[in-house]
């Protein structure tokens, strides 16, 4: 499945299943909502901080620690995904879990120094996660 396709199908599967999302982002809010209108997907996330809303990026969690304040998120059952040292750094920061990501054609980080929770290369793996019972 392509990557824009496959992202998609997570998101679409995120929201049915009940999930509040939100986005953290170092682009700028115009970029952001650029992206998110190439990809077809505007109103995905309930919640958004771009590099405009914070006044120290990431590895700082302030972005995190807002965007749950703002959905009503549990450390213990909050998740945080991203594709550079930076994100999983900020994650582990909040004191949430963290995916690193290798799933798009080009990462900010080619590894990750600060060991993620997950690892994730293919958004398949993610979506296979979601559909397992839980025990």
């Amino acid at each position: 499945m392509p990557q824009n396709k496959a992202i998609k199908t997570l998101l679409t599967l995120l929201n049915e299943q009940g999930m509040k999302m939100g986005i953290i982002t170092g682009k700028s809010r115009r970029a952001f909502d650029l992206s998110m209108e190439s990809m077809a997907m505007p109103g995905v996330f309930s919640t958004v901080v771009t590099g405009d809303d914070v006044e120290i990026p990431k590895p700082d969690p302030t972005g995190i620690v807002s965007t749950m304040r703002k959905l009503g998120a549990v450390k213990e059952e909050t998740i945080y995904i991203g594709d550079s040292n930076n994100d999983i750094l900020a994650g582990k920061a909040a004191g949430i879990h963290t995916a690193g990501v290798h799933w798009l054609g080009t990462s900010q980080s080619a590894r990750f120094d600060a060991q993620p929770d997950f690892i994730w290369t293919k958004v398949d793996d993610f979506i296979k996660l979601l559909q397992t019972p839980a025990k």
